[in-house]
């Protein structure tokens, strides 16, 4: 069985073993770090919750197996909603 903090730490470890260092995750200081090659519209530093670990998560895994383009990753996009 794999409790909550455990699938956390996993996660933590496979970003520090990446070639490629898209993102980190500090469990212990509960602080997320993104390589400078993606665009952010709103600056993410600290853990939150569990959602900042899935983004981390899913974010190398396009980069790194996937190859999706770093130039093409855009955090907290905003929208604008218009009237019609």
């Amino acid at each position: 069985m794999i409790l909550v903090k455990d699938w956390k730490e996993i996660i933590e470890h496979k970003l520090e073993q990446q070639k490629n260092n898209i993102a980190r995750i500090n469990l212990e200081k509960e602080t997320i770090t993104y390589s400078e090659k993606v665009k952010h519209n709103r600056t993410l530093k600290s853990l939150t919750g569990y959602k900042e670990v899935v983004r981390a998560f899913l974010i190398d895994r396009l980069v790194n197996e996937i190859h999706y383009k770093l130039e093409n990753l855009e955090t907290e996009k905003e929208y604008r909603l218009c009237a019609f």
